[in-house]
């Protein structure tokens, strides 16, 4: 019932959590992967900042995508579009040397 008011009181459902695989979101997934294609050097920092320390977080966060996706197209298509995006500002940033 109290839904039901947040429906009728704002127009629109209420928002749902994004979901998550291995504690990272879809876009969290894209980013990270794109910032290890452009930077693979500084890998085990970039895991760390996505909270990825150890190497079974690592696999359960890029396992748990990759098998979500295959049975999500939508997902899929959407994490394309996000990782190109990504992608595009990460080599921007390399480009002008303000990550290496």
């Amino acid at each position: 019932e109290e839904e039901d008011r947040e429906l009728l009181s704002f127009g629109r459902a209420p928002a749902r959590a994004a979901h998550t695989e291995g504690g990272l979101t879809l876009a969290q997934y894209a980013a990270l992967t794109a910032e290890l294609a452009v930077f693979p050097g500084s890998r085990d920092a970039i895991h760390a900042r996505y909270g990825l320390v150890t190497d079974a977080q690592q696999r359960a966060a890029d396992g748990g995508w990759k098998t979500r996706l295959r049975s999500h197209p939508d997902e899929a298509a959407k994490l394309k579009t996000l990782y190109d995006d990504f992608l595009r500002y990460h080599s921007e940033q390399a480009r002008l040397g303000l990550r290496r």
